[in-house]
């Protein structure tokens, strides 16, 4: 395995989050030709890649800190394939290259989410760590504070039917980091929720 200093050891993103051999912090790695599908904004940005082939464990955030992950003076784009090398990182629980460095192999491809059913993730979310997906035909069963008012108000739980109790089945939560649930997106014309409000689909990271 690489190791700080070393040369950076060229692996699949799914290689690099294997199990039973993962790497050890700080070791050099490197992808190519990976798929960028989605950027990560706020205060902690940087791009979230997978593998063309896809599969399991096939995505990974590639993690640039306070600065928009760039090649030069270019931006990373969704749908840019690029090599990336960087240091493994793990942080809460996911799996991540820090420090990146990008380089652009090629613009304007197609990114497509992976449509997936709630029975599917429940209980394997880590497969799915740092991929595209995309849920459907969902309800929204309620927000985390109860009634869309605190502070997790733009957070909340959808299920495949609208009568679903969260306390004794699997509800999957619809994180606030990109949309704000109560509030809707302005900027991405995305709507509110509301309890019980039905989604033909949502896609996210």
């Amino acid at each position: 395995l690489g190791t700080p200093n070393d040369e950076p050891c060229v692996r699949t993103i799914a290689q690099i989050r294997n199990e039973d051999a993962r790497f050890p912090p700080g070791a050099l790695i490197r992808v190519e030709n990976v798929l960028v599908t989605r950027l990560q904004g706020g205060n902690n940005k940087g791009a979230f890649i997978t593998d063309q082939e896809g599969g399991d464990y096939s995505g990974i955030l590639a993690f640039s800190g306070s600065n928009a992950p760039t090649d030069g003076d270019t931006a990373i784009e969704p749908g840019m394939i690029v090599n990336v090398e960087g240091t493994y990182g793990f942080f809460n629980s996911l799996d991540e290259i820090l420090t990146p460095e990008f380089e652009i192999v090629s613009s304007g491809n197609t990114v497509t989410p992976i449509v997936v059913t709630l029975s599917q993730l429940e209980g394997r979310g880590e497969q799915w760590e740092s991929q595209l997906l995309k849920v459907e035909d969902v309800y929204v069963i309620e927000f985390l504070d109860g009634d869309g008012s605190g502070s997790n108000d733009d957070e909340f739980l959808v299920a495949e039917t609208d009568d679903a109790d969260c306390d004794t089945e699997f509800c999957l939560v619809i994180g606030d980091f990109q949309y704000n649930g109560a509030g809707g997106n302005d900027t991405d014309d995305l709507p509110a929720a509301s309890i019980g409000a039905h989604f033909d689909s949502i896609v996210g990271v």
